[in-house]
Formats: C-alpha cells, sequence, structure tokens
C-alpha cells in the first residue's frame, strides 16, 4: 500500500528506510503544509534544515540569556548569598515541565494534523513526520527545558539577593521617595486622588484580588510563550523576563532601597504619615494586607524559608512583570493586549 523510497537523503525530511527503519511510515514526497504551529518553517523536499542563519541569530540570544543567569546566580555566590531553591528543585522540575510540554505539543501537532483533514493517510502521516521531527521542534522541545532550568535558577539567585538587601543598603530612601511622589502628584500624595474617585471600593477589592493573583497569570503566561510563541520571541520574551528581575528586582531594589507605604512606619519612623490609607486598607484589602504582614514577619524573623522573604518596593515587579507582560500581549495580538489590561 505505501512505498519506500529508496532515494537518498538530499535535505528535509530524512529518507525513513535508510536512516530509521520504520516500514509501516509513509515516504515520498508530500505536499508542502502550512507553517509549523508557530515561526516560520520551510518544510518543502528540498528545504535545508531550519537550523540555519535563523538559528545562528537566535544563538546569540541564547547565549545572552545563559550568560546574564549564570552572572546572577554565581554573582550571588561570589557576594557570600547562597541561593535558595525558591518555586521547585530546579533540574527535576525542568525535565518534568520538559516531558509535559513536549507531549502537550506533539499532541497539539497530531490534533492540527487531523483537523486539516488531509486526504490520504500517506499524506496524514508525512504531515506529521515533517512536524514532529525537525530541526524547530527539536530546539523548541530542548529550549523547554533550557528556558525553565534558567527561568528557575534565575528565581534562586532573587531568592538571594531580596532579603540581603539592608546588608547592602538600609532603607533610607522611604522619606524621600515619598516627599518626590508627593511632589509629582501636586502636592499632595497620590493614594488621596485615588481615594476621590466615585467607586473606589469596587476599585480597591479589583486590585487587592489582582495584587495577589497576578503570579497565577504568570504561571500561565509562561507555558504557554514555552510552548506556543515562535522561537526568536520565545528568547527575546525570556531574555528580558530575567533582566527585569534580576536589573529591576535586585540591582536596583539594592540601589533604592525602600518599604513603600506598608512599612513606612516601621523603616520611616513616622507612623502617622500614611496611617488613614493602611487603617482603610485594612478592611478593603484583606489579601493584600495579609500578605504583607507575612513578609514583614519573614523580614523580622529570617530564615523560616518564606517564599521570596525579603522587603523591596522600589522598583516595583509588581507593576514592572504587569507591564511587561501587557507590552508582550500587545504584540501577539490586539484582543490578547486588551485582556491583559485587565
Amino acid at each position: 500500500m505505501f512505498r519506500i523510497s529508496s532515494a537518498p537523503f538530499t535535505g528535509g525530511v530524512p529518507d525513513v528506510k535508510e536512516f530509521y527503519r520504520f516500514p509501516w511510515l509513509p515516504v515520498g514526497p508530500p505536499p508542502t503544509p502550512p507553517v509549523l504551529l508557530t515561526g516560520s518553517h520551510d518544510v518543502s523536499p528540498t528545504a535545508s534544515p531550519v537550523r540555519s542563519a535563523s538559528f545562528r541569530e537566535r544563538s546569540a540570544l541564547y547565549l545572552c540569556f545563559a550568560g546574564f543567569v549564570g552572572a546572577y546566580y554565581f554573582g550571588a555566590l561570589l557576594v557570600g548569598l547562597t541561593p535558595r531553591d525558591q518555586v521547585m528543585s530546579t533540574w527535576r522540575g525542568s525535565f518534568l515541565l520538559t516531558c509535559v510540554l513536549g507531549a502537550g505539543y506533539a499532541l497539539f501537532a497530531v490534533m492540527r494534523t487531523l483537523f486539516e483533514m488531509p486526504p490520504s493517510y500517506r499524506e496524514l502521516g508525512s504531515r506529521l513526520w515533517k512536524r514532529l521531527w525537525s530541526w524547530e521542534t527539536l530546539e523548541r522541545v530542548a529550549g523547554v527545558f533550557f528556558l525553565a532550568a534558567g527561568v528557575n535558577l534565575m528565581f534562586d539567585a532573587f531568592g538571594a539577593f531580596k532579603p540581603a538587601i539592608p546588608d547592602f543598603r538600609p532603607y533610607t530612601l522611604d522619606p524621600l521617595l515619598a516627599d518626590l511622589d508627593r511632589a509629582l502628584h501636586l502636592g499632595r500624595d497620590p493614594w488621596l486622588w485615588l481615594h476621590a474617585v466615585p467607586g473606589r471600593d469596587l476599585l480597591t477589592a479589583y486590585l487587592d484580588w489582582a495584587y495577589v493573583r497576578w503570579y497565577d497569570v504568570v504561571m500561565v503566561v509562561l507555558p504557554a510563550v514555552l510552548v506556543a510563541a515562535p522561537l526568536e520571541a520565545r528568547i527575546r520574551f525570556f531574555l528580558g523576563y530575567v533582566l527585569l528581575w534580576g536589573v529591576a528586582g535586585s540591582l536596583l531594589a539594592i540601589l533604592l532601597a525602600s518599604g513603600g507605604p506598608v512599612y513606612f512606619a516601621e523603616l520611616a519612623g513616622d507612623p502617622d504619615r500614611y496611617r488613614p490609607l493602611l487603617a482603610y486598607l485594612d478592611g478593603a484589602a484583606p489579601r493584600a494586607r495579609g500578605l504583607q504582614s507575612a513578609l514583614w514577619d519573614a523580614f523580622v524573623r529570617p530564615g523560616e524559608n518564606f517564599i521570596f522573604e525579603g522587603i523591596s518596593a522600589m522598583p516595583s515587579l509588581h507593576v514592572g512583570v504587569a507591564a511587561y507582560l501587557s507590552i508582550w500581549a500587545w504584540r501577539a495580538g490586539w484582543w490578547i493586549g486588551a485582556l491583559a489590561l485587565l
């Protein structure tokens, strides 16, 4: 029923009989299928593997990613810090994620091929072969392990730097930053302007929910980017992501060490300036206030294995990560960007 080709391999899909000897798989010159899931991929029979100029360009980004994560992690060791496993065991978790997302990617490829309704089993097998055995697929699946391991190592280093901020620089900038904030908002603390907005209770309740649940959004977005984003966009996204946490979350957090309005009384010694704001938030934002209390308890009693213990308000990673994801969401599509604004 199927013809086994004996032609030598000249590029494109390997000859099954000569290389893998799976006689039940159909071979032959199939029609060119559509783009492989995401990104550009020339799958014509005479095409050279995708690991050409585009891969060489991406390899520089991979090296930048590995270089920054390595410098961040070993920098923590050099200054006497001990990176801790903050999220999950780095290698075991990355391997598990690779298996899960790799299987999901393969399943998605199979389902997409079936929905295309190829006219014959021969063409169905050929399309599946091209989609599942290509340089792009290998790069995508291997990249899951590489990027997931890098992000985990980055979080380990971040978790070592954050509680050590007062060892590098004491929290002395809160009064200056508070006065600058007031000057930028026409001589009033910004929370006073916001509390004059109608519907402030509803807005506060939504922000209280978003303040705590933003991490869940990140945990959905990162695997989605790993699996579905074009390869160049994927490595650019994760390079920017680790730079955001490393530069803003550690370097700038040390240079601008501060606790913000929440800990202004404890760190700046002025309990009155934000007392009305905190009294309002105690009733209107219980989720955020509970998390802030836990962070302070971990700050004054370190070593109790609280995830990401430490105090840092400037710059805000809540704002930075949300803005970063929104920018990439708009690049993915206007409706995704509009959804990200929520």
